[in-house]
């Protein structure tokens, strides 16, 4: 295990100790007009 890697495990488990918890970053796509068929050619 590097430095940094320690260094990132240390926080974590602090963090966790303490009852501090983070968003894991997350994406949501939006379609217009999905699942109606607007725009669709036969």
């Amino acid at each position: 295990m590097d430095i940094q890697q320690a260094i990132n495990v240390a926080l974590f488990e602090r963090f966790e100790q303490e009852g501090i918890a983070f968003a894991y970053p997350t994406q949501t796509v939006y379609f217009a007009n999905a699942g109606n068929g607007a725009g669709m050619k036969e």
